[in-house]
């Protein structure tokens, strides 16, 4: 945690001096022109523990409740003054609000509406451009002065970015949210498992389906089709089907395929392997089996507690992610993808215990 806060501190200051924290000039150059602030050792440690006040509130915003404001100042300052002079960012910057902004920047808030409205109000505090400190280290405001109006930006703020931004900085789950190829079911990236082809996941799922219930014509039908939807609606008239039964046994026919899908495209396995670390998620509202029963858009998407399906589909894939990765390192990758392929391959059941 240390390290991280020393980089943090690092890249704030690193992007204040190369004007990247502003989103325009003027801004650097009025910042520059609050150049005021007597070194006073004082002073600066006045500005600096409200700098700390500022940004521990923000912090807290995001759900963090340290024990007390002391204990939190002395964690924060304590790694960063190891290696920074923190007044040498304060001393740039006359309002404690520029500073915190650089930090929300620097942390990659995606909050721009309210960062630039905090800095709307901020410019209007020093209307000739200048820096007016009160006997206590607080800045006099100019008659009229308006606070920030976060009431009249927050509908411009894009919710489910600040809830991913704020899952990543509570250290919750992370989630790779996804519908569409190539991570969907009905995407065409084909495979081949004991010397049969399958252009889809779906058609292999739909096969195992009918092939689990002993009905041949389906299979049959189900093989001859080209597009998943049909393979779909081919799977629903299996005979003598049992959702009980299929149920236990649906996640290890379909992880299964998905081993064959990914370990037989790189490409697909790149976008997999990709999601490293995060739980894949299948948004679709219209599923609340392989899928969380709600959109991507919907914030209740971003909290485990609050799906409204088993999510089996992310469930898989995130098993399958985490398998091939662990193959990769081994250096047997290559020997699994031919065993498969073969049909050699051990079929276990991954979910049911036994297939």
């Amino acid at each position: 945690m240390e390290r991280q806060m020393k980089q943090l501190s690092q890249v704030a200051l690193s992007n204040l001096r190369n004007k990247a924290i502003v989103s325009k000039k003027s801004d650097l150059q009025k910042v520059e022109s609050f150049y005021t602030i007597p070194s006073n050792p004082k002073i600066r440690e006045l500005l600096a523990r409200l700098v700390m006040q500022e940004a521990l509130e923000t912090v807290n915003a995001f759900g963090f409740h340290p024990q007390s404001l002391d204990d939190r100042e002395n964690f924060v300052l304590t790694p960063i003054e190891k290696e920074l002079d923190i007044y040498e960012i304060i001393d740039g910057c006359c309002d404690v609000d520029y500073v915190v902004r650089g930090a929300l920047v620097a942390m990659g808030v995606p909050d721009e509406p309210h960062i630039n409205e905090v800095c709307r109000a901020n410019d209007e505090k020093f209307p000739n451009g200048e820096a007016i400190l009160n006997e206590v280290g607080k800045y006099q405001k100019p008659p009229g002065w308006k606070p920030p109006d976060h009431e009249k930006v927050k509908n411009s703020v894009n919710k489910i970015d600040l809830l991913e931004f704020s899952n990543k900085l509570l250290g919750k789950e992370k989630f790779t949210m996804f519908l569409t190829k190539p991570f969907s079911q009905w995407a065409f990236i084909g495979f081949e498992i004991d010397g049969v082809w399958y252009n889809t996941a779906e058609q292999w799922m739909m096969v195992c389906k009918a092939s689990h219930f002993g009905d041949e014509e389906s299979l049959k039908k189900i093989m001859e089709a080209d597009h998943p939807g049909e393979q779909k609606r081919l799977g629903r008239l299996v005979k003598n089907f049992n959702k009980e039964e299929w149920e236990k046994y649906a996640r290890d026919y379909v992880t299964i395929g998905n081993l064959a899908k990914y370990s037989q495209n790189s490409e697909a396995r790149e976008a997999l392997f990709a999601t490293a670390g995060t739980t894949l998620v299948e948004t679709n509202p219209n599923d609340s089996i392989w899928g969380i029963g709600l959109s991507s858009d919907d914030p209740e998407a971003w909290d485990r507690n609050t799906w409204k399906g088993l999510n089996w589909l992310g469930e898989v894939l995130t098993y399958v992610r985490d398998f091939l990765m662990e193959k990769e390192r081994e250096g047997k990758l290559e020997e699994l993808t031919e065993q498969i392929r073969l049909g050699e391959y051990e079929t276990r059941g991954f979910f049911s215990g036994s297939v």
